[in-house]
């Protein structure tokens, strides 16, 4: 019997592989025109986040998933290439950071801004590379005694990162598209860009972005003369009335203000629960141009510079796989 779920949740996870990345491609391909059509010679977008540099970075990223349930049968050491794709993370953290704030500063004026594209490509970085800490914290957690623990330390830099440039974003993200989010932005060739435009083609990739409304939720709720007439009035005296013992309606009476708070944990624990398990699907979406994941600068892989880091890259992650399919070949001769 456990034998067959393991198999359906195998096929399942299998066809999911299949059929969502050309679902998404097929609805998100115009968007990602829009976006392409943003981009200039003289936008501000680097190297780093070019497609060969992308994908050396998701088969660094697949090698330390890897690496996640191996991790009882290596030596207790520091995992370079959970290293090297932190590192990452944290660089394109900080230039999002930059870009966000940049906008940001901009009022009104930022829908004209040449800084545009670079944020929203710096944006898909980000988004990809939080769901994947968060993945490796979780299977971490369980995995590799005190090499797991590293691990999760390791993980845990990006986060910090990510969350100061979240904050910034949302920001420039405000001043893009207005207070409410649901003004569409004019670009420079007359057409419209709204926000939705610019989420992930798979909405769940842009999960730890809904953190930060849930944050900002919780002092407009303080603020509002709606809560403190309306909300917590009517449950403390339903409470009076339904619990008959003095001490459970204290306790009751001692909650009900700070309801807002304990809900915006749940539905922050939540995303973060939500994201991790998504994580493997959004990763295989990566790899896929027009999909909503994959980092938008108009450059090709057959430059020279995102050849070499794919190359080199792809290079290790064969000598590696070879040097361990041997290994396992080796006791059966």
């Amino acid at each position: 019997m456990a034998r067959r779920a393991y198999l359906t949740i195998f096929y399942t996870i299998g066809i999911a592989a299949v059929v969502v990345p050309v679902l998404v491609t097929v609805f998100h391909s115009a968007t990602d025109k829009k976006l392409l059509s943003l981009i200039t010679a003289n936008t501000p977008i680097s190297g780093f986040y070019g497609p060969g540099s992308w994908w050396a970075w998701l088969i660094t990223l697949g090698m330390t998933h890897a690496h996640s349930f191996v991790a009882t049968a290596e030596p207790e050491e520091w995992d370079y290439d959970l290293i090297a794709v932190s590192g990452y993370i944290v660089a394109a953290a900080i230039d999002l950071t930059l870009k966000a704030r940049a906008i940001g500063k901009l009022g009104e004026s930022a829908c004209g801004s040449p800084l545009l594209p670079a944020l929203f490509c710096a944006e898909r970085v980000v988004w990809v590379g939080s769901g994947s800490s968060l993945f490796t914290i979780a299977t971490a957690t369980f995995v590799g005694r005190s090499r797991g623990l590293r691990r999760v330390a390791t993980a845990l830099i990006p986060l910090f990162f990510i969350a100061i440039a979240l904050r910034f974003t949302s920001v420039a993200h405000h001043s893009i598209f207005g207070t409410h989010l649901n003004s569409p932005c004019m670009l420079s060739d007359g057409s419209m860009l709204r926000h939705k435009d610019i989420s992930p083609g798979f909405p769940l990739a842009d999960l730890p972005l809904l953190i930060i409304p849930a944050i900002e939720m919780v002092p407009k709720l303080y603020r509002s003369p709606d809560f403190w007439l309306g909300f917590v009035p009517f449950p403390m005296l339903l409470a009076v009335i339904i619990l008959d013992d003095e001490n459970h309606r204290l306790i009751a009476m001692a909650l009900f203000p700070v309801l807002p708070v304990i809900l915006v944990v749940v539905i922050i624990l939540a995303l973060l629960a939500i994201s991790v398990i998504v994580s493997p699907l959004v990763y295989i979406l990566a790899f896929f141009p027009e999909t909503g994941s994959f980092p938008l600068t108009g450059m090709s892989v057959k430059d020279m510079d995102q050849l070499a880091a794919l190359l080199g890259v792809g290079f290790i992650a064969a000598l590696r796989s070879g040097t361990q399919i041997l290994k396992a070949l080796g006791p059966a001769r």
